[in-house]
């Protein structure tokens, strides 16, 4: 197959505290002192805001360990304190997650373990190489407020605002997220499905379930003892979930870092085909999520990905439209979706106009989503990340077809001007 495009493709329009980042997620990346000294103390401010926001802290504190000595500058030492939290955070996470599959088995409830949890189980071993501060457990709908009350006995909080959980009679994504009694910062949410209800994808907890493999099968008694029980997606399914949650729930805004782990890790699956998924992509009306997650990871965090894959997974360009024009627009939505999916970096301040460059991107209408999308399901996936903009900016309107944000038009315009020098402009987009 022929070889992925270079990482500097993408890479190179990063402000340099982002390129230290996405580094970060490549295996054996050193950090050049030339890189470290370009990153100004209000980008070291910004790249700890980043990394918390991506799960990336433990991995930016090795690479930024294995630096040569002398040159990782004073403004750093946050990143590796937050590191040493987060690995704290890690060992007592994979701690709760086997004292709960546990409970659930001795219940008799099946429980499929999911994204992060599933990474971290299945191929790192280690919950510090894959940081989460959510579980995510599947469990079948009709016995998940049974296993809610099970988890409740296992030192799981039911959060003060919930005195009742109820599934309604149309079905759920998850209840409300359990807390840790223990007062540590994580969460643990039960799921009955992948995906909120009213998503367009022909892909649910019905197939994760068809296909999950037993965990204790692979890790053994001595790793996977308290996982006895627990089940895991398929390859497949695992590559196609991450692909869908990045594109379509977070509406490639954030969570890049971590979905490029995963799919690094997952593609190199001895049981992933690529053929089979795109296969399976097109089979699940995913393909245009898969294509822009694919072409995102493979083009910041070198994700080896076929040329031939992404080709296959494109979406046709609209009606009348040429393909050459096609392929300049998405050039520039490629840009777009640079300068909005690192946190604290550089956001569009038009809600608008950001929804337009999705549905360019995810062809919905040509896809077969009909009038469904997320800001419509989950009306949370579209708040702006005021951290990005002018100090004072705020949100109105609540409504998903209205929301605008509030700042003064002098402000506004600022931050029009420094999105259109990231998306337009020859310069790197930068947050510092």
């Amino acid at each position: 197959m022929p070889a992925p495009r270079p990482v500097a493709r993408l890479q190179a329009r990063l402000a340099p505290e982002h390129r230290l980042l996405f580094g970060s997620a490549v295996p054996g990346f050193t950090a050049p002192a030339a890189l470290l000294a370009a990153i100004t103390p209000a980008g070291w401010g910004t790249l700890r805001y980043t990394a918390e926001r991506e799960k990336a802290v433990i991995a930016l504190s090795r690479v930024l360990a294995g630096a040569e000595r002398g040159t990782v500058p004073a403004d750093a030492a946050p990143l590796r304190q937050l590191a040493m939290v987060m690995e704290f955070r890690m060992h007592h996470l994979r701690q709760r997650l086997g004292q709960s599959v546990r409970a659930l088995h001795e219940a008799g409830i099946p429980v499929l373990l999911l994204k992060g949890a599933a990474v971290a189980a299945w191929y790192h071993r280690s919950f510090a190489a894959r940081p989460m501060l959510d579980l995510d457990l599947l469990v079948p709908a009709a016995q998940a407020p049974q296993a809610y009350d099970v988890l409740c006995g296992t030192g799981w909080m039911v959060p003060a605002a919930e005195d009742t959980v109820q599934l309604p009679a149309g079905g759920i994504h998850h209840l409300p997220a359990l807390h840790d009694a223990t007062g540590v910062a994580v969460n643990l949410e039960v799921h009955t499905d992948v995906i909120p209800p009213g998503h367009p994808f022909a892909f649910g907890a019905s197939d994760l379930w068809r296909d999950a493999r037993p965990v204790d099968d692979v890790l053994g008694e001595t790793l996977g003892a308290d996982l006895v029980g627990a089940r895991i997606p398929s390859a497949l399914h695992m590559a196609l979930h991450a692909c869908i949650h990045l594109a379509w729930q977070h509406m490639l805004r954030t969570g890049t870092w971590r979905t490029a782990g995963d799919l690094r890790v997952i593609t190199a699956d001895p049981a992933f085909s690529w053929s089979a998924f795109v296969a399976l992509a097109h089979e699940a009306r995913a393909a245009s999520c898969c294509y822009w997650a694919l072409r995102l990871v493979e083009g910041l965090a070198a994700v080896p990905v076929p040329a031939t894959v992404l080709a296959a997974l494109e979406p046709p360009p609209p009606a009348g439209v040429p393909r050459a024009a096609m392929r300049s627009v998405n050039a520039l939505v490629e840009r777009h979706l640079l300068a909005i999916l690192i946190p604290g970096g550089t956001d569009c301040p038009s809600v608008r106009l950001r929804r337009l460059a999705w549905e360019w991107a995810l062809r919905p209408n040509t896809s077969g989503h009909k009038g469904s999308r997320p800001w419509l399901v989950e009306h949370d996936v579209d708040v702006p990340d005021l951290a990005a903009l002018s100090q004072g900016a705020t949100l109105q309107g609540a409504d998903a077809t209205t929301a605008t944000y509030g700042m003064p038009a002098r402000a506004r315009w600022r931050e029009f001007a420094r999105y259109a020098r990231a998306v337009f402009g020859a310069s790197r987009p930068s947050a510092s």
